[in-house]
């Protein structure tokens, strides 16, 4: 809404829950603390004058988590070498992207114990 002191308390909280999600963890590169992490990176490089219409992207993605389930930013967190067991495809991108979001994701994992196939349901 255009005050300053909005954006320095969103930072401040995502810091303190990154920092409370990095000690209650076991380790601070799991999918809670990266997802938290890479949040408080977005918020502070949204403040670059440029990328202020970015801004509209957590709102968006805010929503589809709460009404769908489906988050992105898990999804492309889950793109990292340490993140997934197999090796990066196209059947791995389209399977990551396009399958329908369930309970798992909100816990960080997007994996099933299935393969991923185009054979979506």
């Amino acid at each position: 809404m255009g005050y300053s002191s909005g954006f320095y308390a969103a930072v401040l909280i995502s810091v303190i829950q990154t920092v409370v999600y990095g000690l209650k963890q076991t380790s601070a590169i799991t999918f809670p603390v990266q997802i938290r992490f890479s949040y408080t990176i977005l918020l502070i490089l949204w403040q670059i004058p440029s990328l202020g219409w970015l801004y509209w992207v957590p709102t968006v993605g805010t929503f589809a988590l709460v009404r769908f389930g489906y988050c992105l930013m898990v999804r492309i967190l889950s793109f990292l070498a340490g993140n997934r067991t197999e090796p990066m495809s196209l059947d791995l991108i389209l399977w990551t992207f396009l399958t329908p979001p369930d309970a798992c994701v909100l816990e960080g994992r997007i994996v099933s114990n299935s393969s991923p196939n185009l054979s979506l349901p």
